[in-house]
């Protein structure tokens, strides 16, 4: 499978939700200190993040299609700033970009995201039903399903450019999110600007648990486009679970991922 730019993504995300691909904010991303750009590379932890940064700021409670216009993507076409609640958060998985004047970059470990993506692809019907995980991931490796760079390529350019600039750069490990996650999530506010007392914060994370977002998938599956049209028997919250990855991967896939990714797992100290 070749990479073929934003027009790839554009298809996919026409296929799925019946839309025009218009990536305005994409290709002029504002410089604005009223607003805070959440990153990562693809699933690392970013649905989650929104939900919790969602369910701090707005009073009702967020849902799969809440979250979306709340936090959108980048990518929306549909995305108008001036009709935001400030602090203006806007979701991104794009390499190092020296415009974004504010970000929160989540990382997870390559391990963990192979996996989650690999179910990923197959919900989204972009790879084959039948395609094995070590046959995936001889791609996955090379970032030919998307066009954020390799995990490392992603994950190095943001914390080697950003990560001693504290006063404009937040680095938030997922592992660190789900062993403390008040915590995390007060860091996240107090970075954004925001004053949310624990008691907002702690039905935030209540609000945000992945048994929630699993309830609230299944309600929604039927009606929101973005669940529907997907192959329902794959989950899009899913475990969340920090060794899951260790069922799928051989000894093989393990020294692949370490090969291709060892220096910036170095950097950030994932190890298998």
């Amino acid at each position: 499978m070749q990479k073929s730019g934003v027009k790839k993504i554009g298809k996919i995300i026409s296929d799925v939700t019946g839309m025009a691909f218009v990536p305005k904010i994409a290709n002029d991303p504002p410089n604005d200190k009223d607003v805070v750009f959440l990153v990562s590379y693809p699933k690392s932890g970013s649905t989650w993040t929104q939900f919790l940064l969602s369910n701090c700021i707005y009073d009702s409670r967020t849902t799969h299609k809440s979250v979306a216009k709340r936090i959108p993507d980048i990518h929306n076409y549909r995305l108008k700033l001036n009709e935001l609640k400030s602090p203006k958060i806007l979701k991104s998985h794009e390499s190092f970009n020296p415009k974004y004047s504010r970000v929160i970059y989540i990382v997870r470990n390559p391990f963990s995201v192979s996996v989650s993506y690999y179910f990923h692809l197959k919900k989204r019907f972009i790879i084959p039903s039948t395609m094995t995980f070590s046959d995936y991931l001889t791609k996955f490796v090379r970032g030919e399903f998307d066009d954020y760079g390799t995990w490392a390529e992603n994950a190095g350019s943001w914390t080697g450019a950003r990560n001693k600039n504290k006063n404009n750069f937040l680095l938030i490990k997922y592992a660190d999110l789900k062993s403390d996650t008040m915590g995390e999530l007060r860091k996240m506010i107090d970075f954004i600007g925001l004053d949310s007392s624990d008691q907002k914060l702690s039905q935030a994370v209540k609000n945000s648990s992945f048994d929630e977002m699993k309830r609230l998938e299944k309600t929604e599956q039927s009606s929101h486009v973005k669940l529907k049209n997907t192959d329902l028997s794959i989950p899009i919250v899913r475990s969340g679970e920090l060794d899951e990855w260790k069922r799928h991967f051989s000894d093989e896939d393990i020294k692949l991922i370490e090969n291709y990714f060892g220096d910036v797992m170095d950097r950030l100290s994932y190890t298998a």
